[in-house]
């Protein structure tokens, strides 16, 4: 068989399947991923990445390796706690919110290279139930409390909230410049300024924001709802409870976005 019909072939099953492709090394000329669509057995109450996989924490805080580019998943350790939101911090090292009482919850970072009795570590301040991300360049947390987004950084040095009128259960993602949140429960992800948020004056005036419309939206169902997002390579993921993880099709560029996402989860 030539090269060219193999080529088209490969594309033309691409276009019938969620997942498979038509090889391991499933991407386009930049490295996103091909994959539309990848089924999770696990389910996700997390949804972050390593800058080489996507990473699933799942409720009971079982925390999954997931190759974007064949699906292939597999488990890499185990918090054995409710698991609502998880970020990566880099080296190996990961931020998670257990869920403690009346949907508020507890920042905790751990270390996979480690046994969990030696880096499970509780970190300041409560939340509710939502997202949460780290920032690596800036050494700082965000996630959302009560209608804002809250970030602080861990030793408690600084913190600060940005209101947003958030509605429902707020996933979250980011890249060097925004934050983007899940809202108005879990129909619309709305595009926030990192930089906003770590000057505004504590809930006084609403922050400025973009919706991000996406084109896979009339798939969604809101008996389902987004419980987890990241951004890989420029592409936004999100775990949908429909058992898969969606990549939306959201050029981040439209939106003022470098969609520098390198160091960042």
């Amino acid at each position: 068989m030539k090269y060219n019909q193999y080529i088209k072939i490969c594309v033309a099953m691409l276009s019938l399947l969620s997942i498979g492709g038509c090889g391991p090394g499933d991407k386009d000329k930049k490295g996103r991923v091909a994959l539309k669509e990848i089924p999770m057995e696990y389910g996700c109450a997390g949804l972050t990445h390593n800058e080489k996989y996507l990473i699933c924490g799942t409720k009971y805080g079982t925390i999954v390796s997931i190759d974007p580019y064949t699906g292939k998943a597999s488990k890499i350790y185990d918090v054995d706690r409710e698991l609502g939101a998880l970020a990566y911090m880099g080296n190996g090292r990961y931020l998670f919110e257990r869920y403690e009482y009346n949907n508020y919850g507890y920042p905790y970072t751990f270390d996979i290279h480690k046994d969990l009795k030696n880096t499970l570590t509780r970190q300041m301040g409560s939340y509710s139930r939502g997202g949460l991300v780290y920032d690596q360049t800036s050494k700082l947390m965000y996630g959302t409390n009560g209608g804002t987004i809250s970030v602080s950084s861990l030793n408690g040095n600084f913190s600060n909230e940005g209101y947003s009128s958030l509605n429902g259960d707020n996933a979250m993602a980011q890249t060097d410049k925004y934050i983007y949140v899940v809202t108005d429960y879990e129909q619309t992800i709305v595009q926030f300024s990192k930089d906003e948020i770590i000057k505004s004056d504590n809930r006084v005036h609403s922050m400025h924001s973009k919706e991000i419309p996406y084109k896979n939206e009339g798939y969604f169902d809101m008996t389902f709802g987004i419980s987890g997002m990241t951004i890989f390579r420029g592409d936004l993921f999100v775990y949908y409870r429909d058992g898969m993880i969606h990549k939306l099709d959201v050029n981040l560029l439209d939106y003022d976005d470098s969609a520098n996402v390198k160091m960042r989860t």
